[in-house]
């Protein structure tokens, strides 16, 4: 007769093979999980409960993993870095494009975590995140502000040039446009200010929708692949965000060449006035997320469906929220948010930056795209460096080189040189996004992983790019470009002692 003692270990060997991926047959379990022994049957059940993602054959879904965010990555590069050049064309100043740039990051702050919580308590992640990925083409609704009315010619005279300098009934300034300098600040404010306050609130309301659509994507996705990996192999997370960091390289030197050739000169009021044609960006990003919505449902499609529109009576927020709250984690938790606000800032302005210094497209294309083919190369290393050496120590080397990338933009005249702080930004970013899945991760079950990344998506997206958008935009016009990036330098270093301090704390309490 089979003892008491062999019974549990045919019970807890079944539960490994549940955890390492192994799908199992009623013919393979063990006999007493066929009779009447209750106890040992809610242990199966537990553990087979917990291990839901786990049972996912990964090797069949690292192709769909890496291509998906290889795809969705690629259409975030080749348009939305750009929007800050968009909007200066349009003839907003670096005020105005911080708030437009603010807006979907404070709506994710009270939007995100509600859907992953209910994408967590109802199971319904796969049809949350298809349907945000099919929404993509809303963000079209951007380009159609693009025609906006140009000023009369004597309204671009009086607001450029001393009116007693104009003769009296003049139509048209040619005779008083002579120099170079004159003609660009003429340029600046071609647009009609009435015009650009109504395109203005357009655009908060098109980032509102857009923001509500697409919030659930990446999110969900994140903390779907986190909960397949598991916690012993959660540092592999890096291997599918280096394929991110791939298609925002290959969407980036896309956008580029794109935008430099749709860059076309008109004359207005003898001033020749340079612009650039965004419709393709806008095209291949909505088609790009179109095509990524399948994707997304055969990534989910791939576990088992036992588990979809059904409940899930074992979450609670209580238990998430005791889980991340304790120092070891609230501490990386603060610093991934600053490190989110200051490369939001970044994000949002150094193309901007890159085009006040008169840089070129391609530059701006081609030269993020090596930055972030750093930053893949950092993701292909980083589960190798997170066993040697841990996240912390790594955490520390993003604040010191975000505060280091910020005092080299500061001194830049060239625009070329703007290469060196993307490099260190997307090295950073690369850091940053690795702790907040792998780190954090290891905080709570697998149960609670799609609350988790939204939670740290507000908090990356809401409340970094929001913030840093909005803070950036109000530095650059109250002190100045060089000044802005000096003030971001200095609390990332004040960030890089913090978690220090912080983390030597935590071990000496233990």
């Amino acid at each position: 007769m089979t003892s008491h003692r062999d019974q549990l270990d045919r019970t807890l060997l079944e539960c490994s093979y549940l955890l390492s991926g192994r799908e199992t047959t009623g013919s393979d379990l063990p006999e007493i999980l066929q009779e009447s022994d209750i106890g040992h049957h809610d242990i199966y059940e537990e553990c087979k409960s917990s291990s839901q993602f786990a049972s996912v054959n990964i090797s069949k879904q690292s192709t769909l993993f890496a291509f998906f965010f290889v795809i969705t990555h690629f259409a975030r590069e080749v348009l939305l870095p750009y929007i800050s050049v968009y909007l200066k064309q349009l003839g907003f100043n670096a005020k105005e494009i911080g708030y437009i740039g603010c807006v979907q990051p404070f709506v994710a702050i009270f939007y995100t975590p509600f859907i992953g919580y209910i994408a967590d308590k109802y199971s319904i992640n796969r049809y949350l995140l298809t349907g945000s990925l099919a929404t993509g083409f809303i963000h079209m609704a951007m380009y159609y502000v693009s025609t906006i009315r140009p000023k009369d010619c004597i309204d671009i005279c009086s607001v450029n040039i001393s009116s007693s300098t104009i003769p009296e009934h003049q139509t048209d300034c040619s005779s008083v446009v002579t120099s170079p300098s004159i003609g660009t600040n003429m340029q600046r404010n071609i647009y009609n200010t009435s015009d650009l306050h109504v395109v203005f609130i357009y655009l908060i309301f098109v980032n509102i929708v857009t923001q509500l659509l697409s919030a659930p994507c990446f999110p969900l996705a994140n903390g779907f692949v986190l909960a397949v990996l598991g916690s012993k192999k959660r540092n592999q997370y890096a291997y599918f965000k280096g394929f991110a960091r791939l298609g925002l390289c290959i969407g980036g030197m896309v956008a580029g060449v794109t935008l430099q050739m749709t860059v076309y000169t008109y004359t207005h009021c003898f001033i020749d006035v340079k612009e650039t044609s965004f419709l393709a960006c806008f095209l291949m990003y909505s088609v790009a997320m179109f095509i990524a919505a399948p994707i997304g449902w055969w990534m989910f499609s791939e576990s088992s469906d036992k588990e979809e529109m059904k409940t899930n009576k074992t979450y609670t927020l209580a238990t998430f929220a005791g889980a991340l709250l304790k120092l070891r984690y609230i501490s990386v938790v603060i610093v991934i948010t600053w490190l989110a606000i200051a490369c939001g800032k970044l994000k949002t302005f150094d193309y901007w930056y890159i085009n006040v210094l008169g840089g070129s497209y391609i530059l701006m294309g081609w030269g993020g795209s090596i930055g972030k083919l750093c930053g893949t190369i950092t993701c292909f290393c980083l589960p190798y460096l997170n066993d040697k050496i841990g996240h912390i120590p790594l955490l520390v080397a993003a604040c010191i080189g975000i505060g280091a990338s910020c005092i080299i933009a500061s001194m830049i005249e060239n625009a070329t040189w703007m290469v060196v702080p993307l490099l260190f930004r997307e090295i950073a970013i690369a850091i940053y996004g690795q702790a907040q899945g792998a780190f954090l991760g290891n905080a709570v079950e697998n149960q609670y992983q799609a609350t988790l990344q939204s939670v740290m998506s507000t908090l990356t997206f809401g409340v970094g790019s929001g913030v840093g958008s909005l803070l950036g935009g109000n530095l650059i016009e109250d002190i100045s470009p060089e000044m802005s990036y000096y003030t971001f330098a200095i609390s990332s270093f004040i960030m890089a002692v913090f978690l220090l301090l912080a983390q030597l704390f935590v071990k000496a309490t233990l």
